[in-house]
């Protein structure tokens, strides 16, 4: 039987590859000043948003989100 993944562990691993992300990766920034990245961890997206005021905020979007495509929709979990 296969091993069901938990967003527990998800959420640890995104975690991680967010503070990558944070330092050393690429940011596309938007009209208003945000700067935003968005990357896949396991069946997971992740979404990254950086305000004009240094604010960061991350979530785990839903897993038919691909990173890179416009039309991508998050749901919070």
């Amino acid at each position: 039987m296969e091993e069901k993944k938990s967003t527990k562990n998800v959420f640890s691993v995104a975690k991680g590859a967010f503070e990558w992300v944070k330092d050393h990766g690429t940011w596309d920034k938007q009209a208003d000043g945000t700067f935003r990245a968005a990357f896949a961890v396991e069946s997971f997206a992740v979404n990254v948003e950086r305000t004009p005021a240094g604010k960061i905020k991350w979530r785990i979007g839903s897993p038919d989100y691909i990173p890179g495509q416009a039309k991508g929709k998050f749901r919070k979990r």
